[in-house]
């Protein structure tokens, strides 16, 4: 993709997001500049900077408005980058590994699969141990698929969040729910765009989804791993 289109998406995104102000900052062009030269994907700058508008929501006086700025997202696109370069098999540096003899695995695929085959043995009951196995078979299609590491396990995390949801009680989903709802309106009041509250509600739903279940996520127990 070419340096005006990258910078055209990720721009038109942004504002948006933000609903604030007419165009970047120079300063904020140079970091674009600098992601696009490091390969780093559109998808994972829009998921950076939901993940920092819910971070300054939860942190920030209710009265303070989104920044304005997309240098004061970089640190979370940076850090969801890293997230993703992780999740994809450590780039170049897993066959590194896989090529030195009786070197530890940390292929992404094997360590999501322990991590659910042992999740399913520690089930407390029969539809908790159901979704862990769906979970399995899932990735074990999405691999052979030739889906890439960090968007299989992604996709993962989502069908185990509906599945909790659609085992859970009436009442749970309900709170669930109306979590997700008070983070949007929140997100609306104070400066969202649509563009964002997609990712927000994504985001929140699988947050309140860990603290029900008690499982942090299929993503970061094998990034914990590797």
């Amino acid at each position: 993709m070419s340096e005006r289109s990258y910078l055209a998406e990720i721009e038109e995104f942004f504002i948006s997001t933000i609903r604030r102000g007419l165009m970047l900052r120079a300063g904020d062009v140079d970091v674009i500049r600098d992601w696009e030269a490091r390969r780093v994907p559109l998808a994972v700058v829009r998921r950076g900077i939901a993940i920092g508008v819910r971070r300054f929501l939860q942190s920030a006086e209710p009265s303070t408005a989104l920044p304005s700025s997309l240098k004061y997202f970089r640190t979370d696109v940076e850090a969801e980058f890293e997230r993703y370069r992780r999740a994809s098999g450590l780039l170049r540096s897993f066959d590194s590994v896989r090529a030195r003899a009786n070197a530890p695995a940390c292929d992404p695929f094997s360590i999501a699969e322990s991590v659910l085959e042992e999740a399913a043995e520690g089930a407390q009951d029969e539809p908790e141990r159901r979704r862990y196995v769906a979970a399995m078979e899932r990735l074990r299609d999405l691999q052979s698929s030739g889906v890439a590491a960090a968007q299989a396990l992604d996709a993962v995390d989502d069908d185990l969040v509906t599945a909790f949801l659609a085992d859970a009680t009436e009442q749970v989903r309900e709170a669930v729910l109306a979590r997700v709802r008070a983070r949007r309106a929140e997100a609306e009041r104070r400066g969202a765009g649509v563009s964002a509250l997609e990712e927000i509600e994504r985001a929140e739903r699988h947050a309140a989804v860990a603290e029900l279940s008690k499982f942090p996520g299929l993503v970061t127990l094998v990034l914990q791993r590797m």
